[in-house]
C-alpha cells in the first residue's frame, strides 16, 4: 500500500525447484506460476487495507483466490469500545475454585472489536488493557448470541476459567 506496510499483501509460500538456499530474484512470478493450478491469475495473497485513522488498524482483509478479490468479498473489522451493561464482570472467589458476577464494565473500559467474514458471520471480542479476551461473542441472529467468558487471576494474569456458551446462559 501506499504507506509501504510490509503486511498489507501476503504472499502465500511455495516451493522452488532447483534452488541452492538463495534469495529468489523472480519470486513473484515463480509464486504465481506454482499456484496457477489452484488459484488462478494473480490471486495467490491476502491483502489487507487499512483504516484512515493512523492507528494501522486493518479494515478490510481479502482471502486467496481470485473469488474473493474480483467479487469484492471480505472480512471487515471494526473497532470500538463496550456499552454500559454489555459485558459481565466476572470474578474468582477467595479460593480460586469458584466465580460469581460481580455487575458490569463500565461503558468504555474494554476494546470491542468486530470482525464480519465474508459470509456476514459476525464475531464481537471485548478485551482489557492487559489484552486479555473477556468476552468472544458469535452473533447467531438479532439479539441472540452464544457467549464464551474467560476469567483470569486477577494477580498473575492466568486463564483460570472458560464458560462456555451453554454455562454463559446459566449465569446471565
Amino acid at each position: 500500500d501506499n504507506m509501504r506496510r510490509s503486511d498489507s499483501k501476503q504472499l502465500l509460500p511455495y516451493i522452488l525447484d532447483n534452488s541452492d538456499g538463495r534469495a529468489d530474484s523472480d519470486y513473484l512470478q515463480n509464486q504465481i506460476g506454482y499456484y496457477s493450478n489452484y488459484y488462478p491469475g494473480d490471486s495467490a495473497f491476502v491483502k489487507n487495507v487499512y483504516d484512515n485513522s493512523g492507528m494501522d488498524r486493518v479494515a478490510r482483509r481479502y482471502n486467496v483466490g481470485t473469488v474473493f478479490h474480483e467479487k469484492d468479498k471480505y472480512a471487515s473489522y471494526e473497532y470500538d469500545a463496550n456499552g454500559a451493561a454489555e459485558v459481565l464482570k466476572l470474578e474468582l472467589t477467595g479460593s480460586g475454585l469458584s466465580i460469581r458476577a460481580g455487575g458490569y464494565y463500565p461503558a468504555g473500559k474494554l476494546w470491542k472489536n468486530t470482525v464480519r467474514d465474508e459470509d456476514g458471520r459476525s464475531v464481537i471480542t471485548f478485551s482489557d488493557s492487559n489484552d486479555n479476551t473477556l468476552l468472544q461473542r458469535q452473533v447467531l441472529g438479532v439479539n441472540d448470541y452464544a457467549d464464551t467468558y474467560y476469567v483470569y487471576d486477577p494477580y498473575r494474569g492466568n486463564l483460570c476459567w472458560v464458560i462456555s456458551p451453554e454455562g454463559s446462559d446459566r449465569i446471565s
